[in-house]
């Protein structure tokens, strides 16, 4: 992709810049399991200038179960989004399994590694999550 900044073709920097867009919690109607979901931003930079040049928000959704043997003393669960880093990733075998040789034909993947974690209001135990979340280069968004 050429760069509109420094009017070159340039490659990304790696890894990609991940930021985190929403985080929310719900519950199901018996209440013991619950659901985190959220979406992160990947935005691809210019490895030269750093300028945004594509970018994609991803959703995730990490399901879990606590069992609270703690004693009620109201509020909410919360959910918080603890970190994230970026990857990239070639895909180098085809749809009949069968080994990619040269890196023109393979697809190329960005995403994240999203980490998670609860607490609930009774016991005020922390549950950790982690979520991996990635979309084909192709599929990416043009910022500029």
């Amino acid at each position: 992709m050429r760069c509109p900044e420094c009017n070159k073709f340039v490659s990304y920097e790696d890894p990609p810049e991940v930021e985190e867009q929403s985080t929310e919690i719900g519950f199901d109607d018996d209440g013991d399991e619950g659901t985190v979901e959220g979406s992160v931003r990947i935005v691809l930079k210019c490895a030269d200038c750093s300028t945004e040049l594509k970018d994609a928000e991803i959703d995730y959704e990490q399901t879990f179960k606590h069992e609270c043997k703690g004693e009620e003393v109201g509020g909410d669960w919360s959910a918080e989004f603890d970190s994230a880093e970026g990857f990239s990733r070639l895909e180098d075998t085809d749809s009949r399994g069968k080994k990619i040789r040269s890196t023109r034909y393979m697809k190329t993947f960005y995403g994240a590694d999203v980490s998670i974690s609860a607490v609930c209001p009774k016991c005020g135990e922390t549950v950790q999550m982690d979520a991996r979340v990635e979309e084909q280069a192709s599929s990416f968004n043009e910022c500029v």
